[in-house]
């Protein structure tokens, strides 16, 4: 935890730091208070954590939203200032105070798009086809994937309300939900479990545990993910329909003493031989020993990156990019932007998602992604 703090207070004060030298630099002067707001903004995340044990909800919703918040808007305000930065070697007449005011506007826009666009829904469309797929009715079988939610102080009421809607009206056959559905403040989350719970597709809802889940508390984000009618599946596997199987694993945050490979070796043991197998797991980590036991594998966890240019640093830990990454002849990775936001609710050049798979019959192996896409406010 000490080592956690240090970092914490490395990265993002010497973050704010430098958002308070780029304030300096167009001033000219030295502000105090400014540089006390800063540093309260920084520790505001860490009062957090004493509130959510002992002060009222109301004010562990306020720091949350303040903390948070700042967080992504602090991170735009020196993204932008380095570019500003930037631009001033090559243009001598751009002085400090006017690159200040330009960070400080184009900051605001950014933060105000970031927030608009975090609660537009893009639905995403893809058709996939294989021999192993026969649904009896003749008819495409329609999963659809939610993923990090991140339910907790950062979601508004009208959320969840708009993403039960949404998802019902796609008439989902199955719902899964590759982890992070639950993020902070579980023991006030009745409401949001009521709504989820009204989702009834005909073969069932199933999920996977994300590592947000253990942060906030994983024995009662294990009760609320049961509770909203999701089957876990923990290094396990069930038949949905006909040749269809679904399988799901931790995230390795979770505590189990196996390794990935062990974890997942458990989760296909009960899956017969030609079955198509979709494998749920949080983070887009495929385990190579195990290529050719799933067909699809549906994970979330990097958000797309969330806030530009963070996708980079996403893209330098995993191998795979937003949407599908093909790893074998017959196995791919779908990779989800996620459905909600962490921490500040903004999201800049990567919206959030719900995705719709709709499994047919095919001489061979195939998936595409479909032009057809729409918009979903959760206002």
């Amino acid at each position: 935890m000490l080592l956690f703090f240090l970092a914490y207070l490395l990265i993002y004060g010497g973050l704010n730091v430098y958002v308070y030298y780029t304030i300096l630099s167009g001033l000219g002067v030295h502000s105090a208070p400014i540089a006390f707001l800063l540093v309260v903004l920084v520790l505001v995340p860490i009062f957090l954590r004493f509130a959510e044990a002992k002060a009222p909800r109301w004010l562990a919703i306020l720091l949350a939203w303040v903390g948070f918040n700042w967080m992504g808007v602090a991170f735009l305000f020196a993204s932008v200032s380095l570019l500003a930065d930037g631009i001033q070697v090559f243009a001598s007449g751009f002085s400090q105070q006017d690159a200040l005011w330009w960070v400080i506007g184009l900051t605001l826009i950014l933060s105000g798009y970031g927030f608009w666009e975090s609660r537009r829904i893009r639905i995403r469309y893809l058709s996939v086809r294989s021999p192993k797929l026969d649904h009896a009715d003749g008819k495409p079988f329609r999963l659809v994937q939610i993923s990090d939610v991140h339910l907790g102080y950062g979601t508004l009421p009208g959320q969840v309300k708009g993403i039960v809607k949404r998802v019902g009206a796609l008439n989902p056959d199955l719902l899964v939900s590759t982890g992070d559905l639950f993020d902070t403040d579980l023991k006030h989350l009745g409401a949001y479990v009521n709504r989820l719970k009204t989702l009834r597709p005909a073969f069932g809802k199933f999920a996977v545990i994300g590592n947000h889940e253990v942060y906030a508390g994983l024995e009662e984000a294990i009760k609320l993910t049961e509770a909203s009618g999701f089957n876990l599946l923990r290094a396990d596997s069930q038949r949905v329909a006909d040749n269809l199987y679904v399988a799901g694993v931790d995230d390795p945050e979770v505590p189990s003493g196996l390794s990935a490979e062990s974890l997942e070796a458990k989760a296909f043991e009960k899956i017969p031989e030609g079955a198509f197998v979709v494998l749920l797991k949080h983070r887009p980590q495929v385990t190579h020993s195990q290529l050719g036991k799933f067909d699809l594998q549906l994970s979330g966890h990097t958000h797309g990156g969330q806030i530009f240019p963070f996708i980079f640093l996403t893209r330098l830990q995993y191998r795979a990019r937003h949407g599908l990454t093909q790893f074998a002849e017959a196995t791919y990775l779908y990779l989800s932007r996620g459905t909600g936001s962490w921490g500040p609710q903004l999201r800049v050049f990567a919206p959030p998602e719900i995705t719709v798979f709709d499994l047919s019959n095919g001489e061979q192996f195939e998936i595409s992604v479909l032009q057809k896409c729409s918009w979903l406010s959760t206002r």
